[in-house]
């Protein structure tokens, strides 16, 4: 099966996501406390796993616009914009799932994609907030 770009990217990111996380624990599994392999050695499975996990981010970070790369400088001031702009579209979304007629009307899958959303974005929240406060 030949990948698009776009797949490739994706599958570049789960590399990256899965190596990041081994040099975090120290080559370690936290549940068994195992050696964990090279991405090489990943069962196909734990590839796809992780494939779908930055699929997964990949999805969110769309839905939450373009990133900017900052000067570190402008750092603590640039964490304080986005995480007000957060805070506001996170206050839409959450008004319009509990006051909007239109949401009312949907089917409870798509109900559950805007609650998955407001979950993703609060989570995303509290991160630019810690992040803010190590600043």
């Amino acid at each position: 099966m030949r990948l698009t770009e776009e797949r490739k990217l994706t599958m570049k990111m789960a590399k990256v996501g899965y190596e990041s996380y081994a040099a975090h624990t120290g080559n370690k599994s936290l549940v068994t406390g195992a050696d964990l392999p090279t991405w090489e050695e990943l069962p196909g499975a734990v590839c796809n796993a992780w494939f779908a996990s930055a699929d997964g981010m990949t999805t969110f970070l769309a839905h939450i616009g373009p990133v900017e790369v900052v000067e570190s400088g402008d750092y603590r001031s640039r964490l304080i914009t986005e995480t007000s702009q957060l805070r506001e579209r996170l206050g839409k979304l959450r008004e319009f799932i509990n006051t909007s007629i239109v949401y009312r009307k949907m089917s409870n899958k798509d109900k559950l994609l805007l609650v998955d959303q407001e979950k993703a974005m609060t989570n995303y929240h509290t991160i630019l907030e810690t992040r803010l406060a190590c600043s």
